[in-house]
């Protein structure tokens, strides 16, 4: 175990982006994994890629989360009346291309969680469930194969769900209690940050990764008049008792 702690390391130190690695290419048995937040393509914050990296690199992560809404599919929503003095759906489609194919090559190898706005996408061709969703949603954004895809992933002890049914202050916790282990969740732009609990066994830890949005962005105008606005930042694990948030500042 030591020579893969010095092979991790020697990496760190080196500046390398571990997570580019093949899988099988990683030092074994150490896993930081770099959870990237709700980002809202092609709405996202225009510093979001740089952020992430910089953060990623300079903790050593080794492995990548995205929480879900990695797109907006403005569009695609019942709910809203749309804009147009905002972009059209073929503009909004093109920007967003371009902007996966920038992650995607830093990021070749992602656990991709199923947001709310990711369901957008087929809510008005099937009945959205996650067996439908996936080949469309691989077909629509022509996502790389390395790419895996799910409602949720647990890894190393740590449950990885956008969090939709939970608001507020206290969502992460609450996620937390339900799944009843160290939980990470996305989908609550506000109260981003960890949370800690012990139950006298061990200590769990609930993190909400916050997002990285343009707040300035015309769709997100229905939050003008809320009191907390979003906060930008991401998350980064390091085991399943322990959790960073990193605020964009």
């Amino acid at each position: 175990m030591k020579k893969q702690f010095d092979k991790y390391n020697e990496l760190v130190n080196k500046g390398i982006k571990i997570w580019q690695l093949p899988p099988n290419e990683r030092p074994k048995g150490i896993k930081v994994v770099g959870v990237i937040p709700d980002l809202h393509v092609p709405f996202h914050n225009k510093k979001a890629l740089d952020f992430l990296v910089k953060s990623f690199v300079t903790r050593g992560v080794t492995d990548i989360v995205c929480i879900g809404d990695f797109f907006d599919n403005y569009w695609r929503s019942k709910k809203y009346i749309k804009n147009y003095n905002i972009i059209g759906p073929s503009e909004e489609y093109k920007a967003s291309i371009k902007t996966l194919r920038l992650f995607e090559q830093e990021f070749p190898y992602v656990s991709y969680v199923i947001g709310n706005h990711d369901i957008r996408l087929t809510a008005t061709q099937n009945d959205g469930f996650v067996e439908d969703f996936i080949p469309t949603f691989r077909e629509t954004f022509n996502l790389l194969d390395t790419w895996d895809i799910a409602n949720q992933f647990i890894i190393d002890g740590v449950c990885y769900i956008h969090g939709n049914g939970v608001s507020g202050q206290n969502a992460a916790m609450t996620m937390l209690r339900t799944k009843r282990m160290s939980t990470v969740i996305g989908h609550t732009h506000s109260f981003a940050g960890v949370v800690f609990s012990d139950n006298g066994i061990e200590t769990n830890f609930a993190l909400n990764c916050g997002c990285l949005v343009d707040m300035k962005a015309p769709v997100f105008d229905y939050g003008l008049n809320n009191r907390e606005k979003p906060v930008l930042g991401c998350g980064i694990v390091y085991n399943k008792h322990y959790a960073e948030f990193v605020p964009l500042v």
